[in-house]
């Protein structure tokens, strides 16, 4: 598969956008056109050898908003195989990118993901990538605080939030001479 470093054009071209894995086996592209619902080809390719391709399966994936790693009718290797990003260990992709850059003649755009983010975290990931070699990072992706209401998701049983599962707001210091992660 070929790199476009435009998300627009990588998808007009059949090319993936970046480096990273993917966010998710299916989401929803927008366009100037139109939204429509993308899902990973090489999955569905995968799961059609196997005869697993169904209506079940796709019904499964959609619920679990793109991830098949609690999909027991998927063999462990694809589960393995097709990893979302928030699947993976952050140290894996820092080590790939050590891996490829090398082989670069200017810097690459490295994004990387923590479903919830803390100091600790934040500071040993960024620590590991210095050591490692790295140069530059691009982005820091984090989860929504909130997920999409699945309208086209057929569910046998109804869904009703957990009031007491929010997290309670934070508020940012207001001298950003004291805050550690600003320095």
């Amino acid at each position: 598969e070929e790199i476009v470093a435009v998300g627009a054009i990588s998808s007009i071209a059949g090319c993936y956008e970046c480096i990273e894995p993917q966010l998710s086996n299916l989401f929803k592209r927008e366009t100037l056109s139109g939204d429509f619902m993308v899902i990973n080809r090489y999955l569905v390719t995968d799961l059609a050898r196997r005869g697993l391709w169904t209506e079940r399966i796709r019904e499964l994936i959609k619920r679990a908003e793109g991830s098949i790693q609690d999909i027991d009718e998927i063999p462990e290797d694809l589960r393995l195989l097709y990893r979302t990003v928030w699947e993976l260990p952050m140290r894996a992709l820092i080590d790939m990118a050590a891996a490829r850059g090398p082989f670069l003649d200017q810097s690459q755009s490295l994004n990387l993901f923590i479903e919830t983010p803390t100091i600790g975290k934040l500071s040993s990931m960024y620590l590991y990538a210095w050591e490692k070699g790295l140069k530059t990072t691009y982005y820091l992706r984090s989860r929504p605080a909130t997920r999409i209401r699945q309208a086209t998701v057929s569910s046998e049983t109804s869904f009703t939030p957990n009031p007491n599962a929010m997290a309670a707001p934070t508020s940012a210091p207001t001298n950003p001479e004291i805050c550690e992660a600003c320095q």
